[in-house]
């Protein structure tokens, strides 16, 4: 009798265990994780980069705004690299002060539908702009430089565990800003991390300067060039908002220089994008201004629409 409750007791341990071992090899969804290996989780990063149109100066209002599956890592305007990365939601108040925003709005509002269905991979977006910069000197690239072209007066050595290179600052800190995002992005346990774009908003300075009206077009082509090698990203798609800078002078008048200079730039544009097959030109003619007082910056619906318009075109290329 008493081996026949041994052998009882022997059997129910027996099965319990089966039981215990069952129970943790199921996920909390009941699928069989022995069965299937765990989905890799990645991250599509859009790049924001420019002048203050892409810092923004455009004024968001009182209300908040908050896209929850649309992730932000960068500054609002930086003049020197992200040194440490932090991971938000794209947000109001991501602009040169906590009441201004710039493309990232627009944007997240546009990828937020893209994404939602998809459960493999999250969106992000990372920025780095300086205001009142130019392709001429402060985001100069190391091509540009090789080539004599631009001013070299901010250029230096720029070197670190990762990169060494002699350029402006603002082309470095972009570098640096980007490579940091994705630092943070892999500790946080993604897997893959791809580059999707990068929306480019700058130029209206070098409107304003005769020298960089005549050779914008090699300055960007370079730009664009050393920063697709040093991503590491051949292909990477460049999406560039046209230039639309004031036609009048503070007395009211119009300004020639202003209207040929913005023409001389925005028929470089048109030519870059024509000779990339990884570039286009995203249309600003229609949109308005924050006048009077900022006229250079647009306003709040505009800067929306200039968001959502560099998300879509954006868009199309990662499905090309």
């Amino acid at each position: 009798m008493k081996a026949k409750n041994l052998l009882k007791s022997i059997l129910i341990i027996m099965l319990a265990i089966v039981a215990a071992t069952s129970a943790t090899a199921c996920s909390s969804d009941g699928s069989n994780i022995g069965d299937d290996k765990e989905t890799e989780k990645q991250l599509d990063i859009y790049i924001v980069s420019g002048q203050s149109n892409a810092v923004g100066f455009s004024r968001w209002g009182d209300s908040k705004k908050e896209y929850k599956d649309v992730y932000y890592l960068g500054y609002g305007e930086g003049t020197e690299p992200l040194d440490y990365a932090f991971m938000i939601n794209v947000q109001s108040g991501l602009g040169v002060n906590g009441n201004c925003f710039g493309p990232e709005m627009g944007m997240a509002a546009y990828l937020s539908e893209q994404y939602k269905n998809d459960e493999t991979t999250d969106v992000a977006i990372v920025k780095f702009g300086w205001g009142g910069r130019t392709l001429w000197d402060y985001f100069l690239s190391y091509t540009s430089v090789n080539e004599n072209l631009g001013s070299k007066t901010n250029c230096r050595d720029f070197c670190d565990e990762d990169d060494a290179m002699y350029c402006a600052p603002g082309y470095w800190y972009l570098i640096k800003t980007v490579r940091k995002a994705v630092q943070k992005a892999t500790g946080m346990g993604y897997t893959k991390v791809n580059f999707v774009s990068v929306c480019w908003m700058q130029g209206e300075n070098d409107a304003l300067l005769p020298q960089s009206q005549k050779v914008y077009d090699r300055l960007l082509k370079n730009f664009m060039k050393d920063l697709r090698f040093d991503l590491n990203a051949e292909n990477l798609p460049f999406i560039i908002g046209q230039i639309k800078i004031p036609q009048y002078d503070s007395q009211g008048n119009i300004s020639q220089d202003n209207v040929d200079g913005q023409a001389a730039i925005i028929a470089q544009q048109k030519k870059v994008v024509t000779e990339d097959d990884y570039a286009t030109l995203v249309d600003t003619s229609d949109l308005t201004m924050e006048e009077p007082n900022n006229i250079w910056h647009y306003d709040k619906e505009s800067m929306l629409t200039l968001g959502t318009r560099f998300a879509a075109e954006a868009y199309k290329f990662k499905n090309k």
